[in-house]
């Protein structure tokens, strides 16, 4: 991966307005697993918008991996024992239990970006790539603590490649987060559909944000989780 200045922020910006989407959803929220729910997302889109910065480094990997895996198995929990649970961001008539396994496996994606993570700095001695690309360009990551635990320092300009059984994981969730993209991208053009017919997406259960923005935060969060995992490859 090519780290620059400018991925960098875009990235970050991204991540950020997503996580201020999940915590109006948060705000909104009407029951308590779509609180938590959203709850997750913020947290995990904090998490992203940070990670290209040395200074994230400050939390250690060990703390995401069991919060994240928390979050993974209470997805998981609430598929297995109430399957017909409704909760954002993307829920609305056409969502099913399997959202609750696909949210799960996001929660499970972080845990394994962070897995990466501390497998990379142990191969090449806790050296960030994004950091030296950037402090090379004179970009913000000059400023920052030597050593980060960002995207870039799973990627492989370091010197250290993924192992094929990891690499195959990792392309797993790139499948995965495009899949979801494309099937939220359908589902964004049917309720921006709904809402030029006057429809108003009527047919929805009550969410905590409009259908056509639970939609769209659920593709963004998708394509971003997608690209984060492409980059570190």
């Amino acid at each position: 991966m090519i780290a620059t200045a400018a991925f960098s922020w875009g990235f970050t910006l991204w991540f950020a307005a997503l996580g201020g989407a999940s915590l109006v959803g948060l705000a909104r929220a009407g029951r308590t697993p779509d609180g938590v729910s959203y709850a997750a997302h913020a947290i995990m889109a904090g998490v992203m918008a940070l990670m290209p910065w040395g200074w994230s480094a400050v939390v250690p990997q060990a703390i995401w991996i069991a919060v994240f895996g928390a979050f993974a198995l209470w997805y998981l929990s609430l598929a297995i024992s109430r399957p017909g649970t409704r909760i954002g961001p993307g829920t609305g008539h056409h969502a099913t239990g399997t959202l609750l396994w696909y949210h799960g496996a996001m929660m499970g994606a972080m845990v394994w970006m962070s897995v990466l993570v501390v497998l990379a700095a142990g191969a090449v001695g806790g050296a960030s790539v994004m950091h030296h690309e950037l402090a090379m360009a004179g970009g913000p990551g000059a400023l920052d603590a030597p050593d980060a635990s960002g995207l870039a320092s799973a990627g492989g300009a370091a010197g250290w490649q993924q192992p094929l059984w990891a690499a195959a994981l990792t392309w797993a969730f790139v499948a995965l987060f495009a899949v979801a993209a494309a099937w939220f991208g359908a589902r964004l053009v049917s309720r921006l559909a709904a809402v030029r017919a006057g429809s108003g997406g009527g047919r929805d259960i009550p969410t905590a944000l409009p259908p056509a923005v639970e939609a769209a935060v659920s593709l963004a969060m998708a394509a971003g989780m997608g690209v984060a995992f492409a980059a570190m490859l």
